[in-house]
C-alpha cells in the first residue's frame, strides 16, 4: 500500500504542477464536522467555520483554516485550547517567514487569535 501510494504522488507530482496540486487538495482536504455536516475544502471550511467566502477571511481566520488541517478536531477554529492558539501562531509565523503576510498582519492576526 505504501508503495503504491509513493509511485502515485511521484505520477501526479510528475504530470501535475505544485499549484494545481494544491489547489486540487484545498478543495477536497477534510476540515472536520461542523452542525453534523462533513467540511472539505477551504471554500466550504470558510463558509462554515466564519460565514465568509476564502477571499473575505481575515489573516487570523485563514490561519485557523490552515491549523485546522494537521487534526480538525484539535485545532478547529472553534477550538480556544492553548495548544490551538500556539499552532495558529506557528503558522503565522511561518505566513511571515515565507513573506506571505507582513510584520504588521503578523502581529494584528496573532493579537486576534490570542483573544479568543
Amino acid at each position: 500500500m505504501l508503495v503504491r501510494r509513493v509511485i502515485l504522488g511521484i505520477v501526479i507530482d510528475l504530470s501535475q504542477s505544485k499549484k494545481s496540486i494544491a489547489n486540487a487538495y484545498g478543495s477536497e482536504v477534510y476540515l472536520g464536522q461542523v452542525a453534523g455536516k462533513t467540511v472539505n475544502g477551504i471554500a466550504e471550511g470558510a463558509d462554515a467555520y466564519f460565514n465568509r467566502r476564502p477571499d473575505e477571511l481575515t489573516t487570523e481566520q485563514a490561519a485557523s483554516l490552515a491549523a485546522t488541517i494537521r487534526n480538525p478536531t484539535l485545532f478547529s477554529p472553534r477550538a480556544n485550547s492553548p495548544r490551538a492558539v500556539a499552532w495558529r501562531i506557528e503558522i503565522l509565523q511561518n505566513m511571515t517567514r515565507a513573506h506571505v503576510i507582513t510584520r504588521v498582519e503578523y502581529d494584528r492576526a496573532v493579537s486576534a487569535a490570542s483573544r479568543k
